[in-house]
């Protein structure tokens, strides 16, 4: 009789070791990482989930990075600074703990955030984006999303706004402000006073 209790444990082992980390597709996120001292296994297009589960603030502007795909891993993320790459889809949803995102600069033509209830600060300005609807977000405090292609922006239950410019947009209907009473900065440009 052969014994299978060897090969069993073996590929146990194996699922578990590949299940312990999370695919980073993009050569340049992940070059970001190591040079950051966060990816400790080197460039091989992932990252042992112990590492990014410790990280809580994290800058990879201006890397050339297209895919974040692999941001799911750090669970712990506050802060995320992805600015200046050429991200065109950002899903953020996994990231629940974040606080503050800067991604301008991007292609962004899609960016996902629900779940995310502590979001503070975002700063969208200079990418594609046609919509945006940040109603559940009501600790919003700063937005800035200027200089994209909006047609809609819903910030209706954003009662915590401080900040926010959304000029330079193709808004459509009212962009409605009226019970934003926190507001003290308000920006929209020429083109879009006429839907403000």
């Amino acid at each position: 009789m052969i014994n299978l209790f060897p090969f069993i444990i073996a590929l146990f082992l194996s699922h578990l070791t590949m299940s312990q980390s999370t695919a980073i597709p993009d050569v340049n996120f992940e070059q970001a990482l190591i040079d950051l001292n966060i990816d400790s296994d080197g460039l091989n297009g992932s990252i042992l989930n112990s590492d990014a589960s410790i990280v809580t603030s994290l800058n990879v502007e201006n890397k050339n990075i297209s895919d974040l795909s692999g941001i799911e891993a750090f669970e712990s993320i506050n802060y995320l600074k992805c600015s200046f790459n050429n991200l065109s889809l950002l899903n953020l949803s996994s990231n629940i703990q974040l606080e503050g995102i800067l991604a301008n600069d991007n292609e962004l033509i899609s960016i996902e955030l629900d779940g995310i209830l502590s979001l503070y600060s975002i700063q969208l300005q200079n990418n594609q984006l046609s919509s945006l609807d940040l109603s559940n977000h009501t600790n919003l405090y700063f937005l800035y999303c200027f200089t994209n292609n909006l047609t809609s922006l819903n910030i209706s239950s954003n009662y915590s706004l401080v900040y926010l410019s959304c000029g330079e947009n193709q808004l459509t209907g009212v962009l409605d402000i009226s019970k934003l009473w926190q507001l003290e900065f308000f920006a929209c440009s020429k083109e879009s006073i006429n839907q403000c």
